[in-house]
């Protein structure tokens, strides 16, 4: 199982990133906020839909995002699977209507292209975290 490419629009301090991935070792470095761990966490919720860091939903979209007309953070990856074929993940965190005085969010998961619940996308995407 390999994350081949990861966009990541309005995530955490990523406004836009889309990467492509090489197969192997990749090692993320840089000062710190700079986005590294950033990057693991948005694996990490393609992988478990959550969060490991983030109490709410709402701490995931881009700061900047927010003076937009509709909020919206969107991480997607290509996977590529020996047994199973290619596989397209796409998480979007969207506020719920009375966003402005609840701060509600709503997920919504797709996977191949297809709307899924949350419980259907655990386990498509093995990671490790320690």
């Amino acid at each position: 199982m390999l994350v081949e490419r990861l966009r990541l629009i309005n995530f955490r301090n990523y406004a836009r990133l889309d990467i492509g991935l090489p197969a192997g070792i990749v090692i993320l470095y840089g000062q710190n906020a700079q986005g590294k761990t950033n990057f693991l966490e948005a694996v990490y919720l393609l992988a478990t839909t959550k969060s490991f860091r983030a109490t709410t939903d709402r701490e995931l979209i881009h700061w900047l995002a927010f003076s937009q007309d509709f909020p919206v953070a969107r991480v997607m990856a290509q996977v590529s699977r020996k047994t199973a074929g290619p596989l397209n993940i796409e998480v979007i965190i969207a506020p719920q209507s009375g966003y402005e005085t609840s701060g509600a969010t709503v997920k919504r998961i797709r996977i191949n292209g297809v709307v899924k619940r949350a419980v259907d996308l655990v386990g498509q995407l093995r990671v490790v975290l320690f």
